[in-house]
């Protein structure tokens, strides 16, 4: 079998090569990170399978046999476009939306069912990738609008990495589709030859995963806000640190929520002895706590607009930080300016959370 090596081929070719980049970076993010983010893993198998589908297409150029394409690419297509809005359900909350199940399971069965008119289940794949699109673009743009300042410029590359791959890929999945319903369309297929959806792909990709390295804070950002911080001598039922991540326009007292904290989980654990407060919720806020073994009787509390794995992780990172620092001020020593070195932990523990 003669095999058709043209320039067409080996561009396709050349453009899975940032795909499958990508989906290693991003299955080493996920094995290596201390937290396994989701959103890295969802990211990683996007990636994979937007490769296998490329790869696909260029095999089946090569050997002249479009049934290839025609047999496995939409199977791999309906695959990426489902794992792309689980990766951006994980940016955006710590469990599945149940709703965009529902849209999933409606228009991938739509995709991957033999329809009765030959284009159908392309129409229910292109308008698979075009919610998927719509999904990862907003909450790109949530990200960058709620980015911290400091991380902004990242945000801004990473939104434009995801523009472009919209941009690309409504490109692609349009010309597919205007062609394959009305064959003979010469400029449109000119058009396909000179832009290159498949390297457009590619290039985004590669920006979105090269601003991945740089800061891969940038998952982190949504679905909470961070709100305010307090470390609390339960003891003495005194504030040993506080910082505020919003302002309010009337300051809260700190040694009264001090006392009400210390006097709260002294009657829940006398009373109750099931174990110390984890978390309480309000109507617009909740509050996570930390609270340290013996000696210290020091808890932390974060006050957030909601809880995440995030949020959690990184109170816990700066209890840690923050008892080891202080082992032995703790308990003996209750003036607040022995403890304000402890901005350099808020940095350092919450650099996603937005001032």
């Amino acid at each position: 079998m003669a095999l058709d090596l043209s320039i067409d081929i080996i561009l396709t070719f050349l453009s899975t090569t940032p795909m499958i980049i990508s989906a290693c970076f991003g299955f080493y993010k996920y094995a290596k990170g201390k937290e396994r983010e989701r959103s890295f893993l969802f990211f990683a198998i996007t990636c994979l399978f937007f490769f296998l589908s490329f790869l696909t297409w260029a095999i089946a150029q090569l050997f002249d046999d479009m049934s290839i394409a025609a047999t496995y690419a939409p199977i791999f297509g309906v695959f990426s476009s489902i794992a792309l809005v689980f990766h951006t359900d994980a940016i955006s909350r710590d469990t599945v939306d149940p709703r965009k199940l529902v849209i999933l399971a409606v228009l991938a069965t739509g995709a991957l069912l033999k329809g009765e008119v030959y284009y159908q289940n392309y129409i229910f794949l292109m308008l698979l990738q075009i919610y998927s699109i719509i999904m990862w673009t907003y909450y790109a743009w949530k990200i960058h609008v709620n980015a911290p300042a400091h991380i902004k410029r990242r945000s801004q590359f990473y939104l434009i990495g995801v523009i472009i791959f919209a941009a690309g890929s409504l490109w692609g999945s349009m010309a597919n589709a205007v062609t394959m319903m009305n064959p003979g369309l010469v400029l449109l297929e000119i058009l396909k030859d000179y832009i290159r959806w498949e390297l457009i792909l590619g290039s985004a990709f590669m920006l979105i995963t090269v601003e991945f390295a740089r800061m891969p804070i940038l998952v982190n950002i949504l679905p909470s806000n961070a709100l305010r911080l307090s470390v609390i001598d339960i003891s003495n039922g005194i504030s040993l640190y506080t910082y505020n991540w919003v302002r309010r326009d009337v300051p809260l007292s700190e040694d009264l929520f001090s006392s009400m904290f210390s006097g709260i989980s002294i009657i829940l654990n006398e009373s109750v002895q099931q174990g110390n407060i984890r978390e309480i919720q309000l109507d617009k806020a909740k509050l996570i706590m930390k609270q340290s073994g013996a000696p210290f009787n020091v808890v932390f509390v974060l006050i957030a607009s909601k809880s995440t794995k995030a949020l959690r992780n990184a109170l816990d990172s700066f209890a840690t930080k923050f008892l080891s620092r202080f082992s032995n001020e703790i308990g003996k020593d209750n003036e607040k300016s022995k403890y304000s070195t402890s901005i350099e932990f808020i940095r350092e523990c919450f650099p996603f959370a937005i001032d």
